[in-house]
């Protein structure tokens, strides 16, 4: 295949989607400490144009969901300031819009409040931070497209996602009347296991997303 997804985990040290048959060849990346993959962001960029080169991909594609899909929109507009003759799509379910300046909305999250207490405590990580926290600030200057899903219902998601609202290449697919923060849900499960899944949430809603 001359495709290229990859898969963002919003969890540490685990992978989402490894049952999920794609089109394309996968790269499924995770991280070990919170950072929203913006800690040693340019390392990341750089061992991903490398596999892009040494397999000559010419269609990018990155998802993933919450913390994951903010880092396939912000890894996706690194890449593209990088690989301007390539086709680089992002499908980004309930992602943050940006996380550096501090994002107030979603300043409760608990993994947002490790990351700012990282920062805190490590120049380094706060410098990424800084640099690398914003995706909307630089999206307007790349040829990426995005896609946002996220539920209508969710008030988080819904501000976050319409953040984005008026930049040319992001176009928003808000899921009316779903109320968790796991859109992915709805594309990546069905029948029995989709009525599992969401049975789970709606019992846990008090723990919608950490």
């Amino acid at each position: 295949s001359n495709s290229l997804t990859i898969v963002f985990s919003p969890l540490p040290n685990k992978f989402i989607l490894k049952g999920y048959k794609f089109k394309t060849s996968v790269l499924y990346v995770n991280e070990k400490v919170f950072s929203y993959f913006t800690y040693d962001y340019l390392n990341l960029i750089q061992y991903i144009l490398n596999v892009i080169e040494e397999n000559n991909f010419s269609n990018i594609n990155l998802t993933g969901s919450s913390k994951g899909s903010f880092a396939a929109i912000n890894i996706g507009v690194g890449l593209a300031h990088k690989l301007r003759n390539k086709k680089i799509n992002v499908v980004a379910f309930s992602p943050q819009a940006f996380i550096y300046p501090i994002n107030k909305d979603i300043k409760g999250l608990p993994s947002y409040k490790d990351v700012l207490n990282r920062s805190n405590e490590s120049l380094c990580f706060l410098e990424d931070l800084k640099n690398f926290g914003d995706p909307i600030s630089r999206i307007n200057k790349v040829n990426i497209k995005v896609n946002i899903i996220y539920g209508s219902d969710h008030d988080r998601d819904r501000v976050e996602a319409e953040k984005y609202l008026g930049i040319k290449n992001v176009v928003l697919h808000p899921l009316e009347d779903y109320p968790f923060h796991t859109s992915i849900l709805l594309y990546t499960k069905k029948g029995d296991s989709l009525v599992k899944a969401l049975s789970n949430k709606a019992a846990a809603a008090n723990k919608d997303d950490q």
